[in-house]
């Protein structure tokens, strides 16, 4: 019995040295800043979204019609969004970039940036997220078009 205990005790310890350490603080950082960039490819079609600690500007462009809006987000909505972020592991999301460019594959890529830290993840042009991190990517980039667009509307 005290073997086996010892041997788990092991293995977990192992498989926790195994894990990256999260670079992103315990709490939000008050300079916390979120850039969001949805690109349509070939469609004329263009999302940025860039979160601050006391704004967020919004800007769509949808066949040729503009749509520009700064929005007031509360502490708890930036506190939403970063535990969004923390509990799906944003660091940590693991991406492939082919060297050739792809120029008409649209998609969302993100930078979350806070002091001197500056993480960038990326699922458009030549970049694809991991198979075995897309429903993290997927909750975080989704979490962020649905908190904005319930605000836009």
């Amino acid at each position: 019995m005290t073997k086996t205990l010892l041997s788990l005790s092991i293995l977990l310890m192992l498989a926790a040295c195994g894990q990256k350490k999260s670079s992103l603080p315990l709490t939000r950082p008050a300079d916390l800043m979120l850039n969001y960039h949805l690109d349509g490819g070939m469609n004329d079609y263009t999302v940025d979204i860039k979160i601050l600690r006391d704004s967020c500007y919004y800007y769509k462009r949808n066949e040729g019609k503009v749509m520009e809006k700064r929005i007031k987000l509360s502490s708890n909505d930036l506190d939403t969004l970063y535990i969004s972020l923390k509990s799906n592991d944003f660091d940590k999301i693991e991406y492939t970039t082919q060297k050739d460019i792809i120029y008409d594959r649209g998609g969302i890529s993100m930078t979350v940036s806070w002091s001197d830290k500056k993480i960038t993840v990326s699922n458009a042009q030549n970049s694809s997220i991991k198979d075995n991190w897309y429903e993290k990517w997927k909750a975080v980039s989704e979490g962020v078009d649905e908190m904005i667009s319930r605000k836009v509307k």
